[in-house]
């Protein structure tokens, strides 16, 4: 019988430039190592350990650095209005749990979309809608995950690896 997956916790922030560059190099690679490593995402939430939302002037001036380093990540300037801008990340980690509730396969989609729908097509994942938009997207169920999302079941989990992270 072949061995359990090896477990790695990986604790990001949604919205954090550094943090979309490493998931998307981890995408990469994982096929190489499926069955072997499971990556489990953690919700490294810096509003809650800098007790504030990050500044979008923060992120123009870091993001573009990306670029630099993967000239093929999916990424565009904000285009969206201002007041699309999200100023929480907390629903985005908080879907993110529902769907590991689902699978690990389902967090890392899940996690992926919510990243590209920000950095590449300036959507505000702080809304309901648009996080059951990507949730249907990568094929979760639906049902479960609205129920999850809607009870907030996650809730706790993503304030414990804050904390942790």
């Amino acid at each position: 019988m072949p061995a359990p997956p090896v477990q790695i916790e990986y604790f990001s922030d949604v919205h954090c430039p550094y943090a979309y560059l490493t998931s998307y190099r981890l995408r990469q690679i994982m096929p190489e190592y499926q069955g072997r490593i499971e990556l489990v995402f953690r919700a490294l939430s810096l509003e809650y350990v800098n007790r504030q939302s990050t500044p979008k002037s923060i992120l123009d001036n870091e993001t573009p650095l990306l670029l630099l380093a993967e000239p093929e990540i999916p990424y565009a300037p904000w285009h969206a209005p201002l007041t699309e801008w999200p100023v929480t990340m907390w629903p985005a980690f908080e879907a993110i749990g529902c769907a590991a509730r689902q699978s690990a396969v389902a967090a890392a989609d899940l996690d992926w979309a919510i990243r590209e729908a920000f950095f590449a097509e300036s959507r505000c994942i702080s809304m309901r809608h648009v996080l059951f938009d990507l949730a249907g997207q990568t094929g979760l169920e639906m049902d479960r995950f609205a129920a999850d999302f809607d009870g907030g079941v996650a809730k706790q989990a993503v304030a414990d690896d804050a904390r942790r992270g």
